[in-house]
C-alpha cells in the first residue's frame, strides 16, 4: 500500500515549491522515483508554471541508487527508513 501526497505552495520571493510525501512499506525503488519525478513534471503543467523547490519526504526504506536520481535532479530527500 502506497500514499503518496502533494503539498503547492510559494514563497515569499514568489517562486512555487513541491513537497512531495511517500508512505509505504516496501522499499522505494529507482524505477519508483522516476515515476515521482513525472508526477512533479505533470504538476508543473496542471499549473502552467515552473517548480524551482523541490522537497520529498520518504517514510520507507530507500535504494541508495534511487536517492541518487533524485538528488541528481534537484531534489532534497529526507527519509525515515
Amino acid at each position: 500500500r502506497k500514499k503518496v501526497s502533494l503539498y503547492l505552495g510559494i514563497d515569499l520571493k514568489g517562486y512555487y515549491a513541491l513537497v512531495m510525501e511517500v508512505d509505504k512499506k516496501s522499499r522505494v525503488l529507482r524505477k519508483e522515483a522516476g515515476d515521482l519525478m513525472e508526477l512533479h513534471e505533470k504538476m508543473e503543467k496542471y499549473i502552467g508554471s515552473k517548480i524551482t523547490k523541490k522537497y520529498i519526504l520518504i517514510k520507507a526504506p530507500l535504494c541508495s541508487h534511487a536517492k541518487a536520481m533524485l538528488e541528481e535532479n534537484g531534489w532534497k530527500v529526507w527519509y525515515e527508513g
